[in-house]
């Protein structure tokens, strides 16, 4: 991710990941410290969740460790060379994807949450038919009627929705939009 490393760490026989932030700045932190309250309200949908334990995380103030699932395929973008899958194989994995991703955001948004950060990079893949959403940093609660627009605008902006640069206007759909980008850009 932007703000750290992941390294792929054998322990015991298992394997899984561990993500290393570098907390230089506020940004950093806020950023560590949603992921983690997103994955834990997410903790129970196996198709969001990614944290690894009960203790997920350590800090000593200059780092924090995030100890997370292992991905044995990746992200989505790497999973989908042209040198692995045949044009079928392509083919029905995107479409697959597709459709587990769109039931994996209507999970998300039922437990409140916008990710804000949909793409290609951020859906790890276990195996051709197992897929989950990544990296939580700048998830937020869904507006309700009333708020005050939200004026951060973050993501990666070749897959925000327009509205979000027009309004400020996050909401299920921009999710959603992110992902018809991410499935277009795939294929």
């Amino acid at each position: 991710g932007s703000y750290g490393d992941v390294f792929k760490i054998q322990h015991n026989g298992e394997l899984f990941a561990i993500k290393i932030l570098r907390l230089e700045n506020r940004r950093v932190c806020e950023s560590a410290l949603l992921e983690l309250a997103a994955q834990r309200i997410v903790k129970d949908a196996p198709e969001l969740d990614t944290l690894r334990g009960n203790t997920p995380c350590y800090t000593d103030g200059n780092v924090a460790l995030i100890t997370m699932r292992y991905f044995p395929e990746g992200d989505l973008t790497h999973y989908l060379t042209p040198t692995k899958l045949s044009p079928d194989e392509f083919t029905i994995t995107i479409m697959y994807a597709h459709l587990y991703l769109v039931l994996a955001l209507h999970d998300y948004n039922t437990f409140g949450l916008i990710h804000r950060d949909i793409k290609p990079d951020n859906i790890l893949v276990r195996n051709k038919f197992d897929y989950t959403v990544g990296d939580h940093g700048i998830a937020m609660d869904i507006p309700k009627p009333g708020d005050a627009p939200q004026e951060d605008v973050m993501g990666t902006s070749g897959f925000m929705a327009p509205e979000i640069f027009d309004a400020f206007e996050f909401s299920a759909k921009t999710d959603m939009y992110a992902l018809g980008v991410s499935m277009a850009v795939l294929a």
